[in-house]
């Protein structure tokens, strides 16, 4: 059959998430095709897109989404011969050893229940939400609750221990617990629609495009009282956020989530610092701040650039050992480091 390779280039890629760079269970490094779509499973999401294609067949995903990126032309032929997935343009010949025949994808899709879900609208602002409280969920696997975004009603929160967030929604969804690395996915979507299900929650596209997760059956701590900040507000300079951007290239982190810089205010000033093993920059703005003891404040560039976006001002506690920052629909509370703590905790 004919193929638009950047077509398919695109939906392999946004099924990419759902690629397993180890295989923990069989396939979950493949991209399966189901003949009316193209799978991707490992065993907590599943991503799958419709793409039809006459062999049920799974293939190897890093072998063939960058064999495809190697075909400059438009279109290409693409078919399975004595289980060989051959994908044929003027220029360019792939041949790719595959799984045929064993109904892989139709089992996968069957046991999660994709095909006879009731769907409800998703408000547009929920992937919005979702995407900042995945900021704030925590790492730590011995605090499982903890390792997601929490959702009920109308309002998502989710904390690590040392930063709390809480975002309101126009919108209304049962209560759940996504996990963080799902979260972070599911908001990079433009998603229409959402599916709860006992063990599993589902998003879709207007593409078709469905994302499934495993949810967390934990019960989430009342984070309420951490939000009540007695304290004196001061107000960010303007010009913050977007030097936190400049100056996030020299942080490191393992993902964008990860990347960590430090906000020092003291007496008539803020210094942004970013550092990382091969270098650090640090940048000072003036800013009106009368209070003897400094404050530092470590926190993601992209984070505090979506709070700042919503509200300059941001309350220090009068022990000087939280900041809050808060807007109409938006709460983020943060453990304060010692002006002088070289020691980086996320925040």
């Amino acid at each position: 059959m004919k193929i638009d390779v950047k077509q398919l280039i695109r939906v392999l890629e946004d099924l990419k998430p759902a690629i397993a760079k180890a295989q923990m269970v069989e396939q979950a490094s493949h991209y399966i095709f189901s003949g009316e779509t193209i799978v991707a499973f490992d065993d907590r999401i599943c991503i799958s897109h419709p793409f039809s294609f006459d062999t049920v067949c799974s293939v190897e995903g890093e072998d063939l989404l960058r064999s495809l990126k190697t075909i400059k032309e438009i279109e290409a032929e693409m078919w399975v011969e004595k289980d060989i997935l051959i994908i044929r343009s003027d220029k360019v010949e792939v041949e790719l050893s595959t799984v045929v025949g064993d109904r892989s994808a139709e089992k996968m899709i069957e046991g999660i229940g994709i095909g006879s879900l009731t769907w409800s609208p998703l408000h547009p602002d929920f992937c919005v939400g979702l995407g900042i409280c995945a900021f704030t969920a925590s790492d730590d696997a011995t605090k499982r609750n903890l390792t997601a975004v929490h959702v009920n009603q109308n309002y998502m929160e989710s904390s690590d221990d040392l930063r709390i967030t809480e975002y309101i929604y126009d919108g209304q969804m049962p209560e759940v617990l996504i996990p963080k690395k799902a979260a972070i996915e599911i908001a990079k979507f433009d998603a229409k629609e959402y599916s709860l299900t006992e063990a599993w929650i589902h998003f879709r596209t207007d593409t078709g495009l469905v994302f499934s997760s495993r949810i967390i059956k934990e019960s989430f701590p009342d984070c309420s009282s951490f939000f009540e900040v007695e304290g004196t507000e001061i107000r960010l300079p303007i010009e913050l956020k977007e030097i936190a951007k400049e100056v996030s290239f020299m942080a490191e982190g393992k993902t964008e989530v990860d990347v960590n810089i430090v906000i020092t205010i003291s007496k008539g000033s803020c210094q942004v610092e970013a550092s990382k093993s091969r270098g650090r920059i640090t940048k000072d703005i003036d800013m009106v701040y009368k209070r003897d003891k400094p404050v530092k404040i470590i926190i993601n560039p992209d984070f505090l650039y979506e709070a700042l976006s919503r509200s300059p001002v941001v309350t220090i506690s009068n022990a000087g050992n939280v900041a809050l920052f808060q807007s109409e629909r938006f709460r983020h509370v943060i453990a304060l480091a010692t002006a002088d703590s070289k020691e980086k905790k996320d925040g």
